[in-house]
């Protein structure tokens, strides 16, 4: 137990001897030399600064690598710049697109409109035209059959050809026969040619 107090006290000395005779002396010995500089106006990391400049081997090698990375910036920020140019090209794109979507957008939506109205009225020619058939249909064959004969005759055709085979009958019967037989021959045609479409 002594011996390990002992070696203790000798560490003890050892170090507080180490702190007393070099390190505090070195800590005095700044202080008093920043004092000195500071009340002197001398700016220690300036100088220290320009020290290293005249040394050769230090200074060559800063120039050089000031030098060096001085080059590296100018052609870093030159790729910036030509980076910058390609993005604003391509914003530029992008937009003038983005303005020929919209206004095929705009196109698309008209021709649909467009399409819509045709529809409309397609659907409405067809109930017209449906109502007429019936109005006809519910006419007494002898009254149709005139009107018909007086109208064009691909409307008549159409008209005829939309009708029940028993009122064509009786509506054909009620005309003279060359018309009758012009209006039937024109009808099977007509007949024959949608067979075939479908």
């Amino acid at each position: 137990m002594e011996k390990s107090f002992e070696i203790n006290k000798r560490k003890k000395s050892g170090l507080s001897k180490f702190t007393f005779v070099v390190f505090l002396p070195h800590i005095v010995i700044m202080v008093i030399m920043l004092i000195v500089t500071t009340i002197l106006d001398i700016n220690i990391f300036d100088q220290a600064k320009h020290m290293t400049t005249k040394i050769p081997f230090l200074s060559s090698e800063n120039d050089q690598l000031t030098e060096e990375y001085g080059d590296q910036i100018i052609s870093l920020q030159a790729e910036i710049q030509d980076r910058t140019i390609e993005v604003k090209q391509l914003e530029q794109t992008i937009e003038k697109k983005e303005e020929e979507i919209d206004q095929q957008a705009v196109k698309i939506k008209q021709l649909e409109d467009t399409i819509g109205e045709l529809e409309q009225i397609q659907e409405d020619n067809k109930r017209a035209f449906k109502e007429i058939v019936t109005t006809f249909e519910s006419m007494a064959p002898k009254k149709a059959a005139p009107i018909i004969i007086e109208m064009q005759e691909n409307e008549a055709i159409e008209l005829l050809s939309a009708m029940y085979v028993e009122i064509l009958a009786k509506i054909l019967e009620q005309m003279p026969a060359k018309d009758a037989a012009g209006y039937m021959e024109k009808i099977t045609v007509t007949k024959k040619g949608v067979g075939n479409e479908s």
